[in-house]
């Protein structure tokens, strides 16, 4: 649980006032999401990534997350960070074909990294 790792009042601060988000929509409703912030300009950390049920499998992720590494890329982040649960072999599959790779995991969480740095 992110309570047990974080202080949610300073995690949802720091999400407000540095992250940036990509959006999908579909009419007025906002059908995915991904999130990312930079802690000092090297790296980045994507700290949500979802789509309403009703839209999954249409390649939303998978685009918003293409257009969150690209502005990594032109802001020249380094490398780009996320945690996935163990258990979602359908996010671990994704993030691995974008590139990313397992490099530390517990129990539950899976820590995941790409290099950006002479991908430009």
């Amino acid at each position: 649980m992110l309570s047990s790792r974080v202080n949610l009042e300073s995690y949802a601060k720091k999400l407000c006032e540095c992250s940036m988000r990509f959006e999908a929509w579909e009419n007025k409703t906002l059908v995915g999401l991904v999130a990312v912030y930079f802690n000092d300009g090297s790296i980045g950390f994507v700290s949500n990534v979802s789509v309403l049920s009703d839209y999954s499998n249409r390649g939303i992720a998978k685009s918003l997350l293409e257009q969150c590494l690209q502005k990594a890329r032109d802001l020249r982040v380094s490398r780009i960070e996320l945690e996935v649960q163990t258990d979602n072999a359908l996010a671990k599959s994704l993030y691995l074909t974008l590139g990313f790779t397992e490099f530390q995991q517990n129990s539950t969480q899976q820590l995941m990294r790409l290099n950006l740095k002479g991908s430009q």
